[in-house]
């Protein structure tokens, strides 16, 4: 098919009538007027072929293309002509495409670039050709449990890889989760996207779509990442049940709002998904979005916990999940807080709430008193002092069981936060040898609690998670795995920490026993430096992965800056210290590599200029100034000397080239009225009356004569440029031809003429004082 270079009019490729395409849209089937056939036009946009029509949506087409630069298949949206022709519109699109292209996640769909043809502007993005999560869900109605974790985990990590450059999607919906194979989701169409900055002001422009939006951007009030993981909520929900959480077909906002504030709880309509999966989903559609997760790291925490907790259920390892396995009320009590709170309880015996516990635990009240004084020091990290002060009550004579046990296992936790696994080990040592602390059926549960406890916390290795959940811990036994994360985290395996850790918060969270959950203010500080450390790592190994002396250094000041962050800098920080030394020495020796690069490259680029000077001077010694300059814009120059050199010719030929338009149009104004010296020293009266780019017309008594600028002699230019300064009406056009000629006779060779004119123009007009150093030193000229 042939096709013009607009790509507007084709050939029938039955008939070979020509088809004018330009009022028809991209793609389109139209007749042809000769032979009646079908005939697709407009099928070229910029560099890219249209081949197929993929999907129609609110904003756009989506076509399979080729790109015909690079040869590979792409995903090319046309946006609608409104928005193509909306300028402020194409602004904010081009600014945050250009942020979403710079997103390289495995689960956001990788922007390649943008950019108009004929009036409309598209986007140029990776081809997932493996359908949409609305695909399937057209095709299966509800999805399995583990799948719908899964793609939720996804999708989450790509929106939070976008939120770290500051973009929210303000679109999540089925149709905008694509999947590159059968287990891989991808999230796509950042086209209502908007930086977290502008969230503010375009409230109300687009409204998304109905049954996944968020309540409060019906309610014209501010978005955030919130009101994305609520219309990601919304979109797992529907993969669990076949439905989304607000189907209604109407777009009166007050019904909705009403009916999102009523939405029924995921297990109303999926009985069979586990509770920790409908407390995760629950909690991303709550109606505040102060009551939702408040980042994505907690929402991903919360879908992995599920899906593992299902995928144990599934190979049988696991009862079903009960609800207190996963957090339902927020965390109000700080170590601050809660030492405040000791402070006061204890009738405030000492200046400062620390100094009044330690008081109380080691002399003063009774043995409820002074360990309940204890278990406030543990939980204000003071392992040392805690340690202390449980040893002294379990000194104590006739302390009952369980309280003695209860105490001993907090003194084996003091012990291991103080860093002192041995002491720690001992403790609880202790505790396995008593054994079972009693045989009454009604006690039997706790008392094998403290043996299982005692015997995995005094053990030589370090506690894995599932041995810990082998022994069915509930209501204030969840401490255990407090008890087996300390100890893993004081020998330094931090991986069996971090799990048992997270275990641990999960279950205080939902605990009844307020002093279980006043002991998450430990689990905290652990849980954020294992995330620290990791993120640190995550980037310092991206950054090797690229080998680039800036990625280096900004993962090296990322991974400095993340010590500093570290609670308990000592342990897992040191870690950190050996990735930073590494990354000091990938940056010594990319630099070594750099400066390498740097000088051969300057001496390349040096070698560049000297040849481009030597054609220019033959150009403008020809005053063939244009041609000059259309060389000197030629290569490339990465050297910022080489720049500067370059720039300075540049300006130079820029000056002779203003010296001889304007010589052109004062010879065509007034002419030239003195003989033209032709090289080598020919004279020809009669004067220029005529004059053009490539030459001059010297009239005589014969006629006229041509003579190419090339061929007059730079003595005659220079006296023609000295006649025509009278031309210069006022002090400062006078100066600028004086500059221009100045320019001119410096070139030529006339130094002290040239530096002569460039004076008395820089003291005619006040630009040319800071150009005149490209020229002489500033001593000459003052």
């Amino acid at each position: 098919m042939s096709v013009d270079p607009d790509h507007l009019i084709q050939a029938c490729p039955s008939c070979g009538e020509l088809i004018d395409g330009a009022e028809a849209e991209p793609f389109a089937l139209v007749e042809c007027p000769s032979c009646l056939g079908s005939v697709r036009v407009r099928r070229f946009l910029d560099h890219f072929e249209l081949e197929e029509e993929l999907g129609v949506g609110g904003m756009g087409t989506v076509y399979r293309a080729l790109d015909r630069n690079l040869g590979r298949s792409v995903a090319l949206k046309l946006l609608q002509k409104e928005q193509s022709k909306n300028p402020e519109f194409i602004a904010q699109f081009a600014h945050e495409a250009a942020i979403t292209a710079a997103i390289n996640h495995p689960h956001v769909v990788k922007v390649f670039s943008t950019g108009q043809d004929h009036g409309l502007v598209y986007i140029a993005m990776e081809l997932v050709d493996q359908g949409s999560l609305d695909d399937r869900l057209t095709r299966l109605k509800i999805l399995e449990e583990e799948e719908v974790l899964t793609m939720g985990i996804q999708v989450a990590e790509g929106l939070n890889a976008a939120f770290q450059r500051g973009l929210i999607h303000r679109d999540v919906k089925p149709g905008n989760i694509l999947f590159s194979n059968a287990k891989t989701a991808k999230i796509v169409d950042f086209g209502l996207a908007v930086l977290m900055e502008h969230a503010g002001t375009v409230m109300g422009e687009i409204w998304g779509t109905p049954a996944y939006v968020a309540p409060e951007k019906l309610d014209n009030r501010r978005e955030d990442l919130r009101s994305d993981i609520y219309s990601l909520g919304a979109t797992l929900f529907h993969g669990l049940t076949g439905v989304p959480p607000c189907d209604l077909e109407t777009n009166q906002m007050s019904v909705l709002l009403e009916a999102k504030r009523k939405q029924p709880a995921l297990r109303t309509l999926a009985k069979g998904v586990s509770e920790a999966t409908a407390f995760a989903i629950d909690k991303t559609l709550k109606f505040e979005p102060g009551e939702r997760f408040q980042s994505y790291e907690e929402l991903i925490k919360a879908l992995e916990y599920a899906r593992r907790e299902v995928l144990a259920r599934v190979a049988g390892k696991v009862k079903p999940v009960s609800k207190k396995a996963f957090p339902v009320m927020p965390i109000v009590m700080g170590a601050v807080i809660l030492l405040g709170c000791g402070w006061y309880y204890f009738g405030g015996k000492k200046e400062g709430g620390v100094d009044a516990v330690e008081e109380v635990a080691g002399k003063g009240g009774g043995i409820d008193t002074k360990y309940r004084a204890a278990q406030m020091l543990l939980a204000g990290s003071d392992g040392g002092k805690a340690a202390s002060a449980f040893r002294v009550l379990e000194a104590m004579p006739n302390v009952p069981q369980p309280r003695l046990n209860w105490i001993t296992l907090n003194a084996g936790m003091a012990e291991f936060l103080g860093g002192r696994v041995g002491e720690g080990r001992a403790e609880l040592a202790k505790m396995a040898e008593r054994g079972v602390f009693s045989t009454d059926p009604a006690e039997a549960r706790l008392a094998n609690f403290f043996v299982g406890v005692a015997k995995l916390g005094a053990g030589e290795s370090a506690v894995q998670l599932s041995e810990m959940k082998r022994l069915d811990l509930e209501g204030e036994e969840v401490v255990g795995y407090l008890v087996g994360a300390l100890k893993d985290w004081a020998m330094r395996d931090f991986e069996k920490a971090e799990g048992l850790f997270e275990q641990f918060r999960l279950e205080a969270k939902v605990s009844k026993v307020s002093w279980v959950q006043e002991y998450l203010v430990l689990a905290e500080p652990y849980l954020r430096d294992y995330a620290i450390c990791g993120a640190a790592t995550l980037v310092a190994r991206k950054a090797e992965e690229e080998g680039t002396l800036a990625g280096y250094e900004e993962a090296l000041g990322k991974v400095e800056k993340a010590a500093g962050k570290l609670t308990y800098a000592g342990a897992l920080g040191g870690r950190l210290v050996p990735l930073g030394k590494r990354l000091r020495g990938k940056i010594a020796d990319a630099k070594i590599v750099e400066e390498a690069r740097a000088i051969a490259q300057e001496e390349t680029e040096k070698k560049t200029l000297g040849e481009l000077k030597g054609k220019m001077v033959m150009l403008c010694g020809q005053m063939r100034y244009a041609e000059a300059l259309a060389l000197a814009k030629g290569p490339v120059i990465q050297n910022e000397a080489g720049k500067r050199l370059r720039g300075s010719m540049v300006t130079k030929v820029e000056w002779l080239a203003m010296f001889k338009a304007t010589m052109i149009n004062d010879l065509v104004k007034v002419g030239y009225p003195e003989a033209i010296i032709r090289k080598p020293n020919q004279v020809i009266p009669g004067g220029v009356r005529k004059a053009q780019e490539t030459q001059v017309e010297v009239f005589s008594q014969f006629g006229s004569l041509p003579v190419p600028w090339a061929d007059i002699s730079s003595d005659c230019i220079f006296a023609m440029g000295q006649y025509f300064l009278r031309m210069g009406a006022t002090p400062e056009a006078r100066a600028d031809r004086q500059w221009l000629l100045g320019v001119y006779a410096l070139f030529v060779g006339k130094d002290a003429q040239g530096k002569e004119l460039l004076i008395l123009a820089s003291r005619g007009k006040d630009e040319y004082r800071s150009q005149i150093g490209l020229f002489i030193g500033i001593a000459e000229s003052l």
